[in-house]
């Protein structure tokens, strides 16, 4: 790694992250994984950053740039594993040069250095500013999650484990390891650089799919009957754990944006959904009468569940979007329970772990009763299943046959 390398792009994107006007999906710009990991992880402990940079300040200062370039450091120097010191701050001292900010060298250095003598006492903060959670998000997830916060809360401040879905389980490598017994085809890789390049991929015997959608999937009736529709498709994980599942059934797979669609069906070709057909359109434009055997809404939602994989996320929720997400997401259950033929079963799931799209959503049907299983790293509410951020993954699933 060089002495001075993504730090430029922090600074030209942090702001926008946490002040909730662009996710990491929709910067244009290529990032490289070292640029990636700096803006997510700088992310994902902002609050927390801003906190130590203040117990070190004898004077308080509002400087951007300042401020900006002790977090970068205090962020690499006392929340990463790089093993040498001295690289991280060449760089920053290069860093203030480049941001004019030379005639604050001195200081800067002997701020880091003092942070290296004497680091700050994390786990002595406030559960807001320990885990960086905003405070309609910490209040929210501390209402919702009860016992289970703690954990939860924990899990999300932590660089997020990659997981993958294998068809076949005699198609592990000694790249892979399965690490749950109970989920056998749930696994992970010893090193997670150039995952495409690894055996398997181009073959299709494997594609990455989160542990908690994994644990949804498993839920799945050993036989359904009829035409199966994946409402929100893209980028197909789901539609192809139901295609290997019930290969002889017709398995529609539904996306309204357009620009998904090529990676939806290049995931199909490569991974060998032939029982799929690929339909660009509005779920709530599929006609009524239909009446398929099975659909699964993965809904459109805040993405509370997977804050620690985009933790910019966090930044984004408010009152204001958990409404307008649950008003979308009641109109997509109650266009499926129409759709569905007698007998036929529904699932409905999120990566939210929020009642307001979860639990209050089911609710708004008053036929929809819970069907459930245990499932460890999960808990039962009302109507449904919520998945803990075990491993940086959570999500709700609810589900029940007509």
């Amino acid at each position: 790694m060089s002495l001075f390398g993504g730090e430029k792009k922090v600074k030209r994107y942090i702001y926008d992250l946490i002040s909730g006007k662009k996710t990491l999906n929709q910067i244009s710009e290529p990032l490289t994984p070292f640029e990636k990991d700096l803006l997510s992880g700088i992310c994902r402990h902002w609050i927390c950053l801003n906190h130590i940079l203040d117990q070190f300040l004898q004077k308080p200062t509002q400087h951007r740039d300042f401020r900006l370039i002790l977090i970068i450091g205090f962020y690499r120097l006392l929340m990463t594993s790089e093993p040498n010191n001295k690289p991280i701050i060449d760089s920053i001292m290069l860093l203030s040069e480049k941001w004019g900010l030379g005639y604050r060298k001195k200081l800067i250095y002997a701020i880091l250095n003092n942070a290296l003598r004497n680091p700050p006492d994390i786990q002595a903060f406030s559960d807001n500013i320990k885990y960086s959670l905003p405070e309609f998000f910490y209040k929210t997830m501390k209402h919702s999650l009860g016992q289970h916060f703690d954990a939860s809360a924990q899990s999300q401040a932590q660089r997020p484990q990659t997981w993958g879905f294998l068809f076949n389980e005699r198609n592990v490598s000694d790249e892979m390891t399965v690490p749950l017994t109970e989920f056998p085809q749930a696994i992970q890789f010893k090193c997670i650089k150039n995952l495409t390049e690894k055996k398997g991929y181009a073959e299709g015997h494997w594609f990455i799919q989160d542990l908690a959608m994994q644990k949804m999937a498993s839920f799945l009736p050993e036989k359904i009957e009829g035409t199966l529709i994946d409402a929100c498709a893209a980028p197909g994980g789901k539609t192809l754990m139901l295609s290997h599942k019930y290969p002889k059934n017709t398995i529609n797979a539904i996306e309204i944006e357009k620009g998904k669609i090529a990676r939806l069906k290049e995931n199909l070709s490569r991974c060998h959904g032939k029982n799929v057909k690929v339909m660009c359109m509005d779920f709530l434009q599929y006609p009524e009468g239909a009446q398929p055997g099975f659909i699964w809404i993965d809904a459109p939602c805040s993405g509370s569940g997977v804050v620690g994989k985009h933790p910019e996320i966090k930044y984004q929720v408010s009152n204001a979007s958990l409404k307008s997400h649950q008003e979308k997401q009641k109109k997509l259950l109650s266009h499926a329970w129409k759709l569905l033929k007698p007998g036929g079963t529904i699932f409905y799931s999120t990566c939210s772990i929020f009642p307001q799209e979860n639990d209050e959503v089911v609710a708004s049907l008053a036929s929809f009763v819970l069907k459930t299983k245990p499932c460890n790293g999960a808990f039962k509410s009302k109507y449904g299943t919520t998945f803990l951020m075990e491993n940086q993954f959570g999500g709700y699933l609810s589900h029940k046959s007509r």
